[in-house]
């Protein structure tokens, strides 16, 4: 989380020491993406923030490739490379679909449950093809949805 990065820089640098010296070889920060029933979208880290710059040069000059640094927000310009809407299906035990890793939000109405429909139906809900028409097209936005995810980058695992 931002507010974790730009006030316990010392903890996290200590922390990922101890790691280090209790023998683990690498050390992966994942960056906050908000979900849940309390999302902060200020926790976000974004590619311009400050102290997340300053951090990553302090850890690289205490552990040397130690960490395995993550994607951030990118404030600019991003990429739209996200194979999630194609390759990621996830639900919870009903059986009921998430849209995406990138939230808790699950898909509404026909074709939504694996118990219940199609799989070809299923991923090709209305929500996902919409998506998947706004990542592919060079023209516009990300969807909304993709705005705060540190993965819009990523182009797959």
């Amino acid at each position: 989380m931002r507010s974790m990065v730009e006030r316990e820089q010392d903890k996290l640098l200590e922390t990922a020491r101890f790691i280090h010296d209790a023998g683990c070889r690498s050390i992966s920060f994942w960056i906050y993406r908000p979900m849940g029933t309390n999302p902060q979208p200020d926790e976000i880290i974004k590619d311009n923030n400050l102290a997340y710059i300053e951090f990553r040069r302090r850890m690289e000059e205490l552990l040397p490739g130690f960490c395995l640094w993550p994607a951030t927000v990118k404030t600019e310009g991003a990429r739209k490379r996200c194979s999630q809407l194609w390759q990621h299906v996830a639900c919870n035990a009903s059986g009921n679909v998430a849209i995406c890793c990138g939230t808790d939000m699950m898909l509404q109405g026909a074709h939504s449950n694996l118990f219940d429909g199609e799989p070809d139906l299923i991923l090709n809900h209305p929500t996902l093809v919409a998506m998947r028409k706004q990542l592919l097209d060079p023209e516009c936005e990300p969807p909304d949805i993709c705005k705060t995810c540190s993965l819009l980058e990523h182009p797959g695992w």
